[in-house]
């Protein structure tokens, strides 16, 4: 019977270690899309307004979006709760650059 539980022990190992490469992959990602809404403010702030609405768009569409929907997948879920607070912090962004490509 002691197999069984070095079987399930090496299992577990294996289930925390994909649900720590899922949790970072989201971490990443919210690093990407903080560092380039840094970018967004500097352009912003020294008057490239078009610069910074493409920059945001790029941000919608090759971080926050990607971030919502891998949270928001099976892989996500793998880190749960965290994939939770990863889709609100992407839907929270994806909101934040609609709002500044209006202005």
């Amino acid at each position: 019977m002691a197999w069984v539980l070095g079987i399930t022990q090496e299992a577990f190992k294996i289930f925390m270690d994909i649900r720590g490469a899922c949790g970072m992959f989201m971490f990443i990602l919210e690093e990407a899309i903080q560092t380039a809404g840094m970018a967004s403010w500097i352009l912003w702030k020294e008057g490239k307004k078009d610069l910074a609405k493409e920059n945001e768009q790029w941000i919608i569409s090759n971080l926050a979006i990607p971030l919502r929907d891998f949270a928001s997948g099976p892989a996500g879920y793998l880190a749960y709760p965290l994939n939770l607070a990863y889709r609100m912090f992407a839907e929270a962004t994806i909101r934040k650059a609609e709002a500044l490509i209006k202005l």
